[in-house]
This record gives structure tokens, sequence and C-alpha cells, in this order.
């Protein structure tokens, strides 16, 4: 999705979510740009950082088992996979950490209308939330890809725990 004008007039006017899966895109259309649209196809896919500078209500998708691979996307614009693994995509679009993590947690909440149940750690909602092998808003953005998932909690019960990882209690 561009940030064509029209397309952000009216997703602005109608309060839409746009929701993008840009690993994915980015993993998918590369050749197709390059032989059929040059460079402006890649401006074209996932400007991030333009739509939400103009307002409009972006959502995090992913296709991947953990968000990591696209989390990645967003903030480094780099692919991790495929025939173009490595190759950079307008850098200019990207967000950093804290963003990228709010457009898969909460804005996705709002995207489903149950922000009043999931999306964010408060009292009331339930509990679904992931513990990682290392912290995801520190380190080098390069490694964010590397994180893992060692637990996860889905409305308040555990769905899966790595069999390497033991809680520590204080």
């Amino acid at each position: 999705l561009g940030a064509v004008d029209d397309i952000m007039e009216a997703a602005l006017k109608y309060n839409l979510f746009l929701p993008i899966a840009l690993g994915r895109s980015l993993e998918i259309e590369p050749d197709n740009c390059r032989q059929n649209y040059v460079e402006d196809c890649f401006n074209f896919l996932g400007p991030i950082r333009t739509l939400i500078d103009n307002g409009i209500n972006v959502v995090g998708e992913s296709h991947e088992p953990t968000y990591f691979m696209d989390l990645d996307v967003f903030v480094n614009r780099t692919l991790l996979r495929g025939d173009h693994e490595g190759e950079m995509f307008t850098p200019e679009q990207s967000v950093d950490r804290v963003v990228a993590l709010k457009l898969f947690t909460y804005r996705s909440a709002e995207f489903l209308y149950a922000e009043s149940k999931v999306g964010s750690l408060e009292v009331g909602k339930f509990a679904d939330f992931i513990v990682t092998d290392k912290p995801f808003l520190s380190g080098a953005d390069r490694e964010i890809h590397d994180n893992k998932v060692a637990l996860t909690v889905q409305a308040d019960q555990i769905v899966y725990q790595d069999p390497d990882y033991i809680p520590v209690r204080r």
C-alpha cells in the first residue's frame, strides 16, 4: 500500500486501519518491482513512516511463527531471507523498536476492537505476553531477528515454554 494522497485521505476520513505485512511484501515483490515498476515500486511498498506521520492507523501484520522477523523489517527495512537477503529497502520509512512493537500489539488490538481486553498489560485485561531470551528494546537493531521466544502466555495460561527456559522467581 502506497502513501497515495487519496488513499491516505480516505483512511483518515473513515478512520481505517491499514495492516501491513511488510516482510511478506518485500519477500515476494522485489523482482516484480524491478522488472515492471523500477524504484517507484519500493516507495509504494509499506511506507510506514509516511503513513504514521500523516495520522494513518498502521497495523503490523505478520505471517511468521514469531514477530521478530517482521519487527526487524519494520525497524531495519532489510530482508532476512529469500533471494534478496540482506538488501535494504527505503530505510527512510523505518520506525524505532517501540513504535514497531506498538504496531504489532496495541494497534493490532485496536484493529480487532479488542483493546479493552488485549494489546497491553493492564489490570483487567488478559495476560497475553511473551518472554524473550534477551531484551527486545535494547541491543543492536541488526540483532532483533535473533530474539527467541522462551515463554508464551495467552489468556493467563502458559501455551508455550522452551524446554531450556527456567523462569527466575524473585
